[in-house]
């Protein structure tokens, strides 16, 4: 498995458990795969870095999504329907939007049909690729989870002084939602 896009490193920074404390790694790394695989589901689309990687999708439309943000490199768009079994998409034919990865056919709609059209590209993130707001995001939503992790559920406390601390009952911190808006798929 390649390493993931929030380094484990950077999470323990931000809970200030010191570098050489490895007896919570296993839980914190499962947990910022916990925290990748659903803000991809927030953002719908994935994160992690792919190449090659090879897709079929329904035609009939003028755009496709790929699977991946930050499509890098379509290599390859195939009718697989065509009497030629592959016809090629002229790269003339269609504009690619690479941080929201998706292909956008300049004249007309891609053959109609289902899982008629197959593209090879390269896309996702890497540690060193990822936009510096939403690394940031997820370390403190994934840091946000451990701290409480032993009170789900919980959304205030009251203090003898009479004060109460609340807490969000919401999946996603505000300010980290937001983060995954902006970089997550528009929908019109």
């Amino acid at each position: 498995m390649a390493d993931p896009i929030i380094a484990l490193q950077d999470v323990k920074d931000e809970l200030d458990i010191d570098s050489g404390d490895t007896a919570w790694d296993t839980r914190l790394s499962s947990l910022i795969s916990d925290v990748i695989g659903e803000a991809e589901t927030e953002m719908e689309a994935k994160l992690e870095a792919v190449a090659g990687s090879i897709c079929y999708l329904d035609g009939g439309v003028s755009q496709i999504f790929l699977p991946h943000l930050n499509v890098t490199a379509v290599v390859l768009i195939e009718d697989v329907e065509r009497v030629f079994a592959g016809d090629p998409v002229d790269a003339g034919n269609y504009t690619l939007n690479t941080p929201r990865g998706v292909i956008k056919k300049d004249n007309g709609i891609f053959h109609p049909g289902k899982q008629v059209i197959k593209a090879t590209y390269t896309g996702g993130y890497t540690q060193a690729t990822l936009p510096r707001d939403l690394k940031r995001a997820l370390i403190i939503h994934t840091a946000y989870r451990w701290r409480r992790r032993k009170d789900p559920g919980l959304t205030a406390v009251v203090y003898p002084d009479g004060s109460v601390n609340r807490y969000s009952q919401d999946e996603w911190l505000p300010n980290v939602k937001s983060i995954l808006q902006r970089h997550g798929r528009i929908f019109l």
